[in-house]
């Protein structure tokens, strides 16, 4: 849920939104299910680097990919969703 939080607060940032971790989770497990594993492969490769102390050029270029996938998946089904309202 934590994951959840903080991205509600980056995307509401950058969106003017007022989206809760909440809401990011309950449409995660309702539409965007493979989005909540990604979200969790993201924050697990982020804990796992950090507690490594890995700053290593190829493992950062595996959570940027990971990062950009789930961006512009959220993004494309968050758009659908409002253009449905």
């Amino acid at each position: 849920m934590h994951f959840c939080e903080v991205y509600a607060r980056e995307y509401n940032g950058t969106t003017e939104d007022s989206d809760t971790g909440v809401q990011v989770f309950v449409e995660a497990q309702l539409h965007l299910g493979y989005l909540l594993a990604v979200a969790f492969d993201i924050h697990n490769m982020l804990c796992a680097l950090s507690e490594d102390g890995d700053s290593d050029a190829s493992s950062l270029i595996g959570l940027n990919k990971l990062f950009s996938e789930f961006k512009s998946k959220w993004l494309m089904r968050h758009t659908f969703l409002l253009a449905r309202t």
